[in-house]
């Protein structure tokens, strides 16, 4: 058994004494979807099962945290509610909300079948789950997503926006457990902890106006961010958990870059205008220095160069399929006689660049505020 799995008689007693409802005080949200035989709950963990979790015993055992007197079923608003609010469900509260609603609900054993879909989907055990194919692609489509959504993040090109629905959606999803991933999402979307493998790797974003900070932290370390390969080395460990603990093959998607670019502008003295509404101008483009480095171990071949102001591009510079070697930078300077650049905006200014490759991948630079 997984050391962050529960077993099917833990499960199937939890469920027992559920009365199919969330366990929060007046919330009637069922835990199964009988009708379309589906898991619409989450079993919480009352002590958090992972070291930055909510309510983290560091005195308990596996067997301990994932133990019945443990464990809570919620609906997933609940989930969030009391995992925000650690202060006010503390683990005292918890257990009397459990208690309260375990001796008040009609009790009725789950049928086996119930039982199996949850363990399916839920936590993967190895016995019902071993040779699904059904859960075999749902692995695989949670690791694409996964692996696109944590390349995209460290090129820099993924908005905060995006950032904030794709960490939702995927601490919503169920198949994060059978990669031993918890998810922590506050301040409207605006922080966020992704914890893999069991606290072994720790992925901190925060998202701003003016951009997004990033920490990848192994066993309480700082690893380089912008490095591609500490990203494809999570990747390939989720891999061999996957193939050891369930059996199942998953690829990384063939389409996963192995580079990374840093891009900065030099030049940074824009021409400012003031005009009769109280709005200013900006012109930026005219003449302009940029700076492209490839940091990653592989050649790339440089399309073009491409300067946004906000959401418009003002600047496209034609770079010939220009071959960067690793350790490489290539610097110049653009300047255009008739460029049409002068745009009506509030301050601040936000100027981004980015590089297309021949591949049409696309690298960004940070957010640069005027």
């Amino acid at each position: 058994m997984s050391p962050t799995s529960s077993t099917q008689q833990t499960i199937k007693k939890l469920f027992s004494l559920s009365g199919n409802k969330c366990a929060f005080p007046n919330c009637n949200n069922p835990i199964f979807d009988t009708e379309n035989n589906s898991l619409t709950g989450i079993i919480c963990h009352i002590k958090a099962r992972n070291a930055n979790g909510p309510r983290y015993d560091e005195n308990q055992t596996d067997d301990e945290r994932n133990s019945f007197e443990n464990l809570i079923l919620m609906c997933p608003i609940h989930h969030k509610v009391i995992d925000d609010d650690i202060i006010s469900y503390t683990v005292e509260r918890l257990l009397e909300i459990k208690r309260n609603h375990e001796s008040q609900a009609i009790q009725e054993e789950p049928s086996d079948t119930i039982i199996n879909t949850i363990m399916v989907n839920l936590l993967g055990n190895v016995i019902v789950t071993r040779n699904n194919q059904e859960i075999h692609q749902k692995l695989q489509l949670f690791f694409n997503r996964l692996s696109h959504f944590l390349h995209r993040l460290i090129k820099g090109e993924l908005s905060r926006i995006f950032i904030r629905d794709t960490v939702r959606d995927l601490n919503m999803n169920q198949i994060k457990q059978y990669f031993e991933i918890s998810v922590t999402q506050t301040n409207r979307g605006h922080y966020n902890t992704i914890d893999i493998l069991n606290g072994n790797y720790l992925i901190r974003i925060e998202s701003h106006i003016e951009g997004t900070t990033i920490e990848i932290i192994k066993e309480r370390e700082r690893l380089n961010e912008k490095d591609f390969t500490q990203i494809n080395q999570i990747l390939a460990e989720l891999q061999a958990l996957i193939q050891v603990n369930y059996g199942y093959d998953i690829q990384i998607p063939s389409n996963i870059p192995n580079c990374i670019l840093e891009i900065d502008l030099r030049d940074r003295s824009p021409f400012l205008i003031g005009d009769s509404r109280g709005y200013r101008s900006i012109e930026l483009g005219r003449r302009f220095h940029y700076q492209i480095k490839n940091q990653g171990s592989n050649d790339v071949f440089l399309n073009q160069l491409i300067v946004q102001l906000g959401e418009e591009t003002i600047n496209t510079l034609n770079m010939e399929n220009t071959e960067l070697s690793p350790g490489r930078t290539s610097s110049g300077f653009y300047e255009e006689e008739d460029i049409q650049s002068l745009i009506t905006i509030n301050p601040p200014y936000i100027i981004r660049l980015y590089v297309r490759l021949k591949s049409n991948e696309n690298f960004y630079s940070n957010l640069i505020e005027f």
